[in-house]
């Protein structure tokens, strides 16, 4: 069970994600204003589209967490597992910003179809073996 004691309103950490989720709010909201809705969503298409659904998402749940804790909501857990996964999400922006990084990214897109064959065979295998080892072994190991 993930410990959601530490996405409460009492805890220094959660205002300042919610700082940086308001900065990216106002960068996003800015961004689309002054370019307006067609130029934004054209524009750069992957990085403003991926911009516009974690920033607005983030935003949120965040803002829904000033007022209900996640334990009062069903699925509260869930809730900040998005959080966590949508803060984590912003970092991959920075591959943009940093030459090797990016590099690095492009040269793996530019691999995907090059090994596209091999990885469907590596799947194959793999399922394989795990379906062979579940009706060989299956519950071997607890008892």
């Amino acid at each position: 069970h993930y410990n959601m004691h530490i996405w409460t309103r009492q805890e220094f950490w959660y205002w300042i994600e919610l700082g940086f989720s308001c900065f990216y709010f106002c960068e996003v909201t800015l961004k689309l204003s002054v370019l307006g809705f067609e130029r934004f969503w054209h524009r750069r298409p992957f990085q403003n589209r991926f911009d516009f659904f974690t920033v607005y998402i983030l935003f949120a749940v965040e803002i829904t967490f000033c007022f209900v804790t996640p334990e009062q909501l069903q699925y509260g857990d869930d809730w900040i597992r998005v959080l966590a996964l949508l803060r984590v999400s912003r970092l991959l922006r920075l591959f943009w910003h940093i030459k090797p990084l990016r590099t690095l990214g492009l040269v793996m897109v530019r691999l995907i179809p090059v090994f596209w064959e091999q990885g469907l065979l590596l799947v194959v295998v793999f399922y394989i073996y795990a379906t062979l080892g579940e009706q060989l072994f299956g519950g071997q190991i607890y008892r």
